[in-house]
């Protein structure tokens, strides 16, 4: 009986030294893999240009070729009178009467290399405007 006792105290010995060890802690191993992000995405909406029924492309030489046969110092910077057509097609786009795009243009045009333009050479300006530039 001795031994039997003997075998129970061994095994219980055991079974308490079995609780006192702690038990291992599980291991995690984390991969991390970078995969790129994708490429972003890009839209561009492009309007269609806009129909235009009566409207030409402005035809400068010719524009300022009428100037010319008006007043050969109406272009004496075609740069000027061109940016100064600008205004006219502004003055009609604006709706502004025609009197008031003619006596704009006077204004515009005469001086300098024009001092005395008249309201006729004025309009026959506003009408090479309309005609070649706007």
């Amino acid at each position: 009986m001795k031994r039997l006792g003997g075998v129970a105290l061994i095994a219980a010995a055991l079974m308490l030294a079995g609780c006192s060890t702690p038990e291992p802690t599980p291991t995690v191993t984390v991969t991390v893999t970078e995969t790129p992000a994708p490429a972003p995405t890009v839209t561009v909406t492009v309007a269609p240009a806009e129909a235009e029924s009566s409207a030409t492309t402005p035809d400068r030489g010719a524009f300022v070729a009428a100037l010319t046969a008006i007043d050969p110092g109406l272009t004496v910077n075609a740069d000027r009178a061109v940016s100064r057509a600008d205004d006219i097609c502004l003055d009609i786009e604006q709706g502004k009467t025609d009197e008031q795009v003619v006596r704009n243009t006077e204004l515009r045009f005469e001086g300098g290399n024009v001092p005395d333009l008249s309201a006729d050479q004025a309009r026959e300006i506003v009408d090479a405007a309309r005609t070649y530039h706007c």
